[in-house]
């Protein structure tokens, strides 16, 4: 084999190899889709019809579609939306997308529903568009933090209590 020439190796049980120099290296799957192996070892898939698929080295399929932001798809979860300045974006298959922002508080966004903060440490806030935001806590009512008012606690029995910062009202 000359030097000059970047062999091509076709096996019976592997598919042929198109090695160049100076571009990526192709592999035929079996399915005839052409899968392009980058520089640093990432193969790039490239199908006929859809964007290419290009697998990370964690073996995480990511599609990069030609006008949209790279899809992550994992294993067991949901494929995941990374936008260039926006926080990467989950999508459920039965739930609304859910918004991750950067310090990796989640946020979900509800076709109808206004989004969720979910804190680390706190519980998850409901921020309604023309509302309060509501802080939902496990072992607690929900608390309603009016802007301009004490926070409402909302007990279980629907007797709002108005918490004042040197006094406690009962408002039935």
């Amino acid at each position: 084999m000359a030097k000059d020439n970047p062999p091509t190796m076709i096996g019976k049980n592997k598919p042929p190899n198109v090695i160049a120099k100076d571009s990526p290296q192709i592999v035929m799957a079996k399915d005839k889709t052409p899968i392009m192996i980058s520089k640093d070892n990432t193969p790039i898939m490239i199908a006929k019809d859809s964007p290419p698929i290009m697998i990370a080295k964690d073996q995480t399929p990511i599609m990069t579609a030609k006008d949209n932001p790279p899809i992550m798809i994992a294993k067991d979860g949901p494929p995941i939306v990374i936008a260039k300045d926006n926080p990467p974006i989950v999508i459920a298959k039965d739930n609304p997308p859910i918004m991750i922002a950067k310090d990796q508080t989640q946020i979900m966004i509800a076709k109808d529903s206004p989004p969720i903060v979910i804190a680390k440490d706190n519980p998850p806030i409901v921020i309604a568009k023309d509302d309060p935001p509501i802080v939902i806590d496990k072992d607690n009512p929900p608390i309603v933090i009016a802007k301009d008012s004490p926070p409402i606690v909302i007990a279980k029995d629907n007797l709002s209590i108005v918490t004042g910062k040197d006094t406690c009202n009962y408002q039935s």
